[in-house]
């Protein structure tokens, strides 16, 4: 009976085929070969293999941040950051009746012009000052209100008068800078007069890279005034 079933019709079926095993392995090779991929691409390829690095997104230009004014800074060669630029002309925006000089190495974005008057002072504009959206008189009153002299004012046709009274007022804004009034000479490392000017800010936090003058860096660095002695 055990040979009548060896014998029996289809029996042999259950048993491996060498030869068709041997073609199926065949036929896997080659399908394994065409999803392989091209060699230009394998050598690419970040399978097993660290993935490099996500590239870094730019650097932002200087320019406006935070809703402050454009930013200028300055260190002179010899590493005191005492600023000469100072000295340099003013930008001037000009109509017929109105010069707004603007000198950004004096600039700490106390931003009072742009409360005052924003139409003519939009940090987001190029140039940012507009002389010709408001009144001269507006204009001249909102330039009043700078507290670092990185904004003044004249007028073509009139004489410019100077202020000959030799005091000079010194007081320090809450959690800032030193703000000086009066016939002031500022002074370079060798002595030399830079400049004169009305009014400045001078850097109280110790912090600012346009020494000596306020750069805004309070503001970054949450300077805190000291307790009343």
């Amino acid at each position: 009976m055990a040979r009548a079933a060896l014998s029996a019709p289809g029996a042999h079926r259950d048993r491996p085929d060498p030869a068709a095993q041997d073609r199926r392995r065949r036929v896997l090779r080659r399908h394994a070969r065409d999803l392989r991929l091209p060699r230009e691409l394998r050598a690419n390829s970040v399978c097993g293999r660290t993935p490099p690095p996500v590239p870094r997104a730019p650097a932002r230009a200087p320019g406006r941040r935070d809703g402050r004014h454009p930013r200028a800074r300055y260190t002179d060669e010899r590493g005191t950051n005492v600023s000469e630029d100072v000295a340099k002309p003013a930008r001037e925006y000009a109509t017929d009746e109105i010069v707004v000089e603007w000198r950004p190495s004096l600039c700490y974005h106390s931003q009072n012009c742009i409360a005052a008057l924003p139409g003519v002072f939009d940090p987001e504009r190029r140039p940012w000052i507009d002389v010709s959206a408001a009144g001269t008189d507006q204009i001249e009153a909102a330039v009043a209100l700078c507290p670092s002299g990185a904004l003044s004012t004249r007028r073509p046709n009139t004489e410019t008068r100077v202020d000959t009274n030799d005091a000079t007022e010194v007081r320090a804004i809450p959690n800032g800078p030193l703000i000086l009034r009066g016939n002031l000479r500022v002074v370079g490392a060798d002595g030399k007069e830079l400049t004169r000017l009305q009014k400045v800010a001078l850097c109280r936090c110790g912090q600012s890279r346009n020494k000596p003058f306020c750069d805004g860096s309070h503001k970054r660095v949450g300077f805190r005034d000291g307790p009343a002695s």
